[in-house]
């Protein structure tokens, strides 16, 4: 049996690494006894795999794993996906928590299913203003309201700055391309990534864009300033863009310089198939 767990990533532990979430689900696979497969082999391991590493400092409610189990639980009872989620939910510790369990079903004698790593094509992001940070641009548009400190100039001024960063937003996107560096393995290279944003809002904290939901959000962090980014971006082995390299052009658009450590990373969902919004 194949389960495909998704699950939300939060508080302290969005500091550890992705190896390091790996070994902690192994370990709390243990702990709680759910009846999982191994490789066979002279080194057997868990049959458990994560759709797409999640970096560190980012936080998330759409995280996703498959695990194979046997068919029944250490009872001798069948097992199905609310009996997976009181197992494993129970040795699960503060950060980590499930979302959902849904059972990847097929035929005997037909080909295994993709697992949930192969399947990724696109993802959902909140890059959220920290306390203590500003953007320049719009600090620019909001001096001659306020002559308070920028704490209080967001703040007095939020109901005007969101619109502006809204146009300002609308603008950049409404541009015939989106030329960025990017960087891998392989190198540096120009590339064009406007066919790979899919959507692209800007809320206060009391808004989130239609194409998202209440779910992806649940664990997203709150900060003062009121300026959350909503971005779909293509993901997966294919085509894999940052929320970052998309803020940084935005900002550079705006002719604002880009703070990595200025923006709190959210991934609110991944999905299967864009076009038509299946999540995994």
């Amino acid at each position: 049996m194949i389960f495909r767990i998704r699950f939300a990533k939060y508080g302290v532990v969005k500091f550890i690494g992705h190896l390091d979430a790996m070994r902690y689900f192994q370990k709390a696979v243990r702990r709680s006894e759910l009846p999982v497969k191994y490789s066979q082999g002279f080194n057997p391991h868990q049959l458990m795999v994560f759709a797409q590493p999640l970096g560190v400092g980012v936080t998330s409610d759409g995280e996703y794993m498959d695990i194979e189990t046997e068919d029944v639980d250490f009872t001798g009872a069948p097992l199905n996906a609310d009996r997976v989620a009181e197992i494993l939910g129970s040795a699960l510790t503060e950060g980590f928590e499930i979302v959902s369990i849904r059972q990847i079903t097929w035929q005997e004698g037909t080909k295994h299913p993709e697992n949930a790593m192969s399947l990724v094509a696109g993802a959902d992001y909140v890059m959220s203003l920290k306390d203590g940070y500003s953007l320049s641009f719009v600090d620019d548009f909001i001096q001659h309201f306020s002559t308070d400190s920028k704490e209080n100039m967001y703040e007095e001024n939020r109901m005007g700055i969101i619109p502006y960063v809204k146009q300002k937003l609308e603008d950049f996107m409404g541009q015939e391309s989106i030329v960025v560096l990017k960087k891998s393995k392989s190198g540096e290279r120009d590339m064009d990534i406007k066919p790979y944003i899919y959507e692209a809002a800007v809320e206060d904290n009391s808004q989130i864009p239609s194409f998202m939901d209440e779910i992806g959000v649940a664990h997203a962090d709150i900060y003062e300033p009121g300026i959350r980014f909503f971005f779909r971006l293509s993901a997966g082995s294919a085509v894999n863009i940052k929320p970052e390299l998309v803020m940084e052009a935005f900002l550079k658009y705006c002719g604002t310089e880009f703070d990595e450590l200025a923006f709190q990373i959210h991934r609110a969902q991944m999905y299967s198939d864009i076009e038509h919004v299946v999540g995994l």
